[in-house]
């Protein structure tokens, strides 16, 4: 695992949560579109390290835009959790 580069992404993913968190209970008006801007933001990085986690050449401040692309979309053979 390229343990560097998915801390990173899962320490950013977890500092936007926690941001998120803090201005909902903060900021009675704020809306549905600034929780998809944050959630898009958490998604692409969470995403971000499961995609990238076996690419040992991987640093989060060289990727080309393409690839910055893909690794951020979600697993396409990612078991989602399921209740029975």
């Amino acid at each position: 695992m390229n343990r560097e580069f998915v801390l990173f992404h899962v320490r950013e993913a977890a500092e936007e949560l926690a941001r998120t968190v803090k201005e909902i209970e903060a900021d009675p008006e704020y809306d549905s579109g600034q929780f998809l801007i944050a959630v898009q933001h958490a998604y692409h990085h969470v995403n971000s390290a499961w995609n990238g986690q076996d690419l040992p050449e991987l640093r989060a401040g060289n990727l080309t835009d393409p690839l910055w692309n893909r690794l951020g979309e979600f697993p396409d053979a990612f078991p989602l959790m399921r209740v029975p």
